[in-house]
């Protein structure tokens, strides 16, 4: 729950903004027409879009009948990979070099001496953006320039085309060329089966001009003949073609376990990839591919000991693992199945050697050697003939047209009024906050700064005096307002507050004096000796400030003779009092001034003449100099029965105050109160009203006619007049 103290807080911090919101108002508008100006004056930025549709490497059309293209779902790595090959050193040097970005950015940075290619690069990097949309392979590329202003709409669409085509051109290139690896690989295999082939034919032929074996086709089929139909010859086929087939798997499996084993590094990795055709391991691959882009990507922002470099080399560590992992299970998983073919193979010999074994038991020894050379050039032709049909096929593949890149949009020049900034509506809004938080902390940095006397807490606190009085700003003289001005209750409070205070008891002389000059005791006499006379008292006004009077100018009389006249014995003391327009008000004007006058109040005929006037009035209000560096106020305040202190709302600092108090209480004056002088009732309302309730009955009389103590609150319609208590 809001405590009481929590509100006050709150409402100090409203009261700041409300004293000083001309500061903050000022300070706003400024930089609002600054960024509004800055706005107008800045180049204008426009935008062309270019998107693209990525897929694996595919052939438009099948290579052969019955061919089905594989076409992946969404990867959001592939397409990350993507976007990082767009942003490649590779793609936008071509780009520089095929549009002359080095000249054109030069020229339009004013650069007679050119840029290099890097600065080129980096500038083109920090134009463009490229982004990817959820779900789909489409990847748009955003261009931005704001400079030369003649072709800068031209520039934006060549350059998001140029990176396009170039990117496209570049991607069709490089997996044209990792597929020409692949095919030189594969007809080298090819060249060195073609050469066993060869060889094994002239041991065949050479064996069977040995043995003078004139027919193969017992084991050809070739030709026909009696003993290619009997009922062994039809076991002994079927045996050699599943040996051929056991064979022919084996040897697949021992290639690829073979070559696997010659190989390391990458290029095992895309060797084991493209021989298990296993989609775990080359999804493993693609991940650990763009882990590592993404890894060099936060070293190049953040540095090797961000905890987010640290946490992705861990992601990649574990990614090697599983890879080798995988690649340790995948050599395994080779292994088996060639040690599962080759015992296979085994098997199926070993029946088929046990069939010949007979054969040859009643076909004759010469037979078996040439039966197995053949056989073996049966097999190493069926793995040629593979090898040959492969190339084939991945060069047929080859020439085809491949697509990895479409445009399914290109860039269009922009019209003059279709720029994308600067906006004038959010540099506004931004300028218009800017502008308010610099206004509101330089108004909270004036009122740190500022050390006068804002409120009654201060008053209280630094002087230890109670606050009699609170006047508005803008109070006008009530000689001509009248008694019924709107300005007189504050000053008919004043009264009432002097008349009721302990210290006051019964004296009649008053004093008012200030710590600095203009902080309104002069009025504060006038006003209060005004209030007094209409409500019945015969108030007498002395102008005792014989250095910079200011009654005689508010009273409109001539200020000779007067006080200094009387106390030197120029004059009589009736004919320097004057009459004013309002009964029962009198004023003594200071008189001529002159240099022994400066020491008149310090006198014994000073102090007769306030005893005499006492008799005679039934108050008497002295408008006292400054009591900071004029020693006359130090003498006057020593001498009447009551000192008034009058403190302007943020005027002087409140350290001149409390040194006007403690040269009061130096001097033995009798210090009643503070009259809170010219405060701003629209800015601080909350003080004067609040402390204005408060003071206005904190020592009247109620209607019940008791007395009512200190800080007791007293409503205006109980508080009596002086008649009314007569």
């Amino acid at each position: 729950m809001e405590t009481a103290s929590e509100r006050r807080h709150f409402l100090e911090y409203w009261r700041v903004l409300q004293s000083r919101k001309e500061i903050v108002i000022a300070v706003t508008l400024t930089i609002v027409i600054a960024g509004w100006l800055v706005t107008l004056s800045m180049p204008k930025t426009y935008m062309a879009s270019t998107r693209i549709a990525v897929r694996n490497v595919a052939a438009d059309l099948p290579a052969f009948p019955g061919a089905q293209d594989y076409e992946p779902q969404y990867n959001p790595f592939f397409l990350k990979t993507q976007i990082e090959m767009i942003k490649s050193q590779l793609v936008l040097d071509k780009v520089i070099s095929n549009l002359g970005l080095q000249d054109r950015f030069a020229k339009a940075r004013r650069m007679p001496m050119g840029m290099t290619t890097a600065d080129t690069r980096r500038e083109l990097l920090q134009c463009m953006r490229v982004t990817c949309f959820l779900d789909t392979n489409i990847i748009k590329i955003d261009v931005y320039r704001n400079a030369p202003k003649e072709t800068v709409t031209q520039d934006v669409m060549d350059i998001g085309n140029a990176i396009a085509d170039v990117y496209r051109s570049v991607s069709t290139d490089t997996n044209k060329e990792k597929t020409e690896r692949g095919l030189i690989a594969l007809e080298e295999e090819y060249a060195r089966y073609e050469k066993q082939v060869l060889a094994k034919e002239k041991d065949v032929e050479d064996l069977r001009k040995k043995l003078n074996i004139v027919s193969m086709s017992r084991v050809s089929g070739k030709e026909g003949s009696g003993d290619g139909d009997r009922l062994e010859q039809l076991r002994l086929q079927e045996l050699e073609s599943n040996r051929i087939q056991a064979r022919k798997t084996m040897t697949e499996k021992k290639v690829k376990l073979e070559k696997l084993k010659s190989l390391s590094g990458e290029s095992a990795i895309s060797t084991l990839a493209y021989l298990m055709n296993d989609p775990a391991l080359s999804s493993l691959r693609r991940e650990m591919t763009t882990a590592d882009l993404k890894l060099r990507d936060l070293e190049e922002t953040c540095g090797e000991r961000h905890p987010d470099v640290v946490r992705q080399k861990a992601v990649i560590q574990e990614m090697n693992k599983q890879l080798s992992e995988a690649m340790a299970g995948a050599g395994n998983s080779l292994q088996t199945d060639y040690e599962i073919a080759k015992q296979n193979f085994e098997s199926i010999e070993q029946e088929l050697n046990d069939e010949k074994q007979k054969d040859i038991a009643g076909s004759g020894e010469r037979y078996l050697p040439f039966y197995k050379a053949n056989d073996e050039l049966l097999d190493l032709r069926k793995l040629r003939d593979a090898l040959k049909m492969r190339v084939i096929e991945e060069r047929i593949g080859l020439e085809l047209p491949q697509t990895p890149v479409k445009t399914v949009d290109y860039a269009e020049k922009p019209e003059d009024n279709e720029y994308v900034g600067p906006s004038l509506l959010i540099n506004l809004a931004l300028s218009i906050l800017l502008g308010l938080c610099c206004g509101v902390g330089l108004a909270f940095f004036f009122e740190y700064v500022d050390t006068s006397v804002k409120n009654i807490d201060e008053i209280e606190k630094y002087l230890g005096v109670p606050v009699l009085g609170i006047v508005p700003q803008k109070v006008k003289i009530l000689l001509d307002a009248g008694e019924g001005s709107p300005y007189a209750e504050a000053y008919r409070v004043l009264r009432t507050n002097i008349q009721f205070a302990k210290k006051m008891g019964k004296g009649k002389a008053l004093c008012a004096t200030s710590a600095g000059a203009g902080e309104g005791k002069s009025f504060t006499i006038c006003n209060l000796g005004c209030v007094s006379a209409n409500l019945g008292d015969r108030v007498l006004i002395i102008d005792s400030d014989l250095r910079r009077p200011r009654q005689h100018k508010i009273f409109n009389v001539d200020r000779k003779p007067g006080l200094a006249d009387v106390l030197r014995g120029d004059v009589k003391l009736e004919e320097a009092v004057r009459t004013t327009k309002i009964p029962n008000l009198f004023m003594l004007p200071s008189g001529r001034a002159a240099e022994v006058s400066m020491g008149l109040l310090d006198t014994d005929r000073m102090r007769d003449l306030i005893d005499y006037l006492k008799g005679q009035f039934d108050l008497l209000l002295f408008d006292a100099p400054p009591i900071v560096g004029v020693s006359d106020a130090s003498v006057l305040v020593s001498k009447v029965d009551a000192v008034l202190l009058v403190i302007q709302h943020r005027g002087y600092p409140r350290e001149m105050s409390m040194r006007a108090k403690q040269i009061i209480d130096n001097v033995g004056g009798n210090l009643i109160g503070v009259v809170f002088n010219n405060i701003n009732v629209t800015k601080d309302s909350y003080y004067y009203h609040h402390y204005y309730r408060y003071y206005y009955g904190a020592y009247g009389y109620g209607r019940d006619g008791k007395e009512k103590a200190v800080g007791e609150l007293v409503e205006p319609k109980d508080v009596l007049s002086r008649e009314e208590r007569i």
